[in-house]
């Protein structure tokens, strides 16, 4: 029952709710606080207004709130009366939310420090291949890298095309936007240019890498899995977004890099730098939605897409 309550909900969502409702039952613990007191519109101030004072991250109030509903929605779990409207509980979530620092966004990778990723992934060491492959498919398919690590396919490449300029491309089972019944049931194309901005076409050289590592998305069940001790590869434990902004970092500056050009990057800076490309060409929102993988609420054109309906925006990433 327990799993068909959460079946259209995402791993990390569940992870964040559990995690929200694990501190609150440590605090219940700790301060002997007996639970059904807990559960008043009193005690969930009580605990709202301790995390306030006692300078908690600053969303932990609100992650709370937003956990008890979820769980009420989910599981039916009785939600104090008159919590929604409580103004003292939803003041203290306020006045913490109000030391919440600016939300950041990730820098998009400079065109030199992609171009130093290619050549490492056509010219160093099998192991160093397949990581800036991997970051290099990352950069030019616009994906996020937990999407990404845990694709269940080889990508194959398609070359035979105009000018010599081929796509490298895979269908993943799913994605940040697939959720829902429907969604979670389309194939999502999951494409890039062969080539770059370097002088050499990255992609076949990735694959190639792949192969004499013996890596294969067919067989391991994942396309990236997480980098173990030496050169080797942790199987049956995919790449997390933490260990590819730390590998990317390093590969960088021991590929000539300065640390200070590098040291914002993140594994979402990969997603954002062709997206990056296009805005400042000019290239309109709706052919960087499709690059982007991203619908407007109700539309599943963008979602439904082939490589075909890719063609356009992809063009443009060429011309770029």
């Amino acid at each position: 029952m327990v799993a068909n309550c959460f079946a259209e909900k995402s791993t990390n969502t569940l992870a964040k709710r559990a995690s929200s409702i694990t501190l609150f039952l440590k605090w219940v613990e700790v301060n002997g606080v007996d639970l059904n007191d807990a559960m008043t519109e009193a005690g969930v101030y009580n605990y709202v207004e301790y995390l306030r004072a006692a300078g908690a991250p600053a969303t932990r109030g609100r992650s709370f709130i937003e956990a008890v509903f979820f769980c009420k929605g989910a599981l039916g779990l009785h939600v104090p009366e008159g919590l929604a409207a409580s103004a003292r509980v939803r003041g203290a979530v306020a006045r913490s939310w109000e030391r919440k620092r600016l939300t950041k966004k990730a820098p998009p990778i400079k065109v030199k420090h992609v171009s130093l990723m290619e050549t490492l992934a056509c010219t160093a060491d099998t192991h160093t291949r397949v990581v800036a492959g991997y970051l290099c498919y990352l950069i030019h398919a616009r994906g996020r890298c937990g999407d990404v690590a845990r694709i269940t396919r080889e990508p194959v490449l398609d070359s035979v095309v105009e000018d010599g300029c081929g796509f490298l491309e895979v269908v993943a089972d799913a994605v940040k936007t697939t959720r829902g019944e429907r969604k979670r049931r389309l194939g999502f194309p999951v494409v890039a240019l062969e080539w770059g901005v370097g002088s050499a076409p990255w992609a076949p050289a990735w694959l190639q890498a792949r192969a004499d590592a013996g890596l294969n998305a067919n067989v391991d069940r994942m396309l990236m899995p997480a980098v173990g001790l030496g050169a080797s590869f942790s199987k049956g434990i995919a790449m997390t977004a933490n260990q590819t902004t730390d590998i990317m970092r390093h590969m960088l500056v021991r590929g000539g890099a300065a640390a200070i050009e590098v040291e914002a990057y993140t594994s979402h800076s990969c997603k954002a730098t062709v997206l990056s490309w296009m805005a400042k060409a000019g290239v309109k929102i709706a052919d960087r939605r499709l690059l982007g993988g991203h619908a407007k609420p109700g539309e599943f054109t963008t979602l439904e897409y082939s490589r075909d309906a890719l063609a356009g925006p992809l063009a443009a990433v060429a011309n770029v």
